[in-house]
């Protein structure tokens, strides 16, 4: 729902992408991206409360930042069984950093959310509706965010957070969209440029 507005069913009227944001600030403005083209996989125009195993979206931005930051690529594992505590999640979690002892010497006045965390050593725990289920510590703004493993020394991105949810009995239950769901739409489509 950050490129498609789950209200109006229409894409966001602006995209950017800000990298190695600490504290709310970048350090270098000239770095900020701006989307030129999108793919998604749904529009929320189904209306249900269960988080969307094509809660997707693929954005190209106006400047090649890879080049600068590095890229990443993904996999997608056939057995969560094999990633037992590998994994890590990096997001913008409200939640993160609740104080500047995250960040020693450094005084943060953003606030919650403005600062990207990662939580090292969780794992996939099931799935569910063609979800994948994780024990990653999240919170609203980390939606979006890459789970990444390491394989032969290097780390691949094996799945996006999507969302999470409180089952009756007060347990979160965190989401992540599988690789393999954004493959197959690569795999089916010319990927045309909106």
């Amino acid at each position: 729902s950050c490129v498609i507005d789950s209200e109006t069913h229409r894409v966001s009227r602006s995209i950017t992408f800000k990298p190695n944001l600490v504290n709310g600030a970048l350090k270098d403005t000239a770095d900020v991206g701006v989307v030129t083209a999108y793919h998604y996989g749904t529009d929320f125009k189904t209306e249900t409360s269960e988080v969307d195993a094509n809660d997707w979206a693929i954005l190209k931005l106006d400047k090649p930042l890879g080049e600068k930051y590095g890229y990443l690529g993904w996999q997608s594992p056939k057995e969560m069984a094999a990633l037992v505590k590998k994994l890590s999640l990096v997001g913008y979690s409200a939640d993160f950093p609740k104080s500047s002892r995250a960040y020693p010497g450094l005084e943060l006045t953003a606030g919650p959310g403005l600062t990207a965390g990662v939580h090292r050593g969780c794992s996939f725990v099931g799935e569910q509706g063609g979800l994948w289920l994780h024990d990653c510590d999240t919170r609203g703004g980390a939606s979006g965010g890459p789970i990444l493993t390491k394989v032969n020394g290097d780390y691949y991105i094996v799945g996006l957070h999507a969302g999470w949810r409180r089952t009756p009995n007060g347990k979160v239950v965190n989401y992540a969209v599988r690789m393999s769901q954004i493959e197959a739409w690569l795999n089916q489509n010319d990927k045309p440029e909106k």
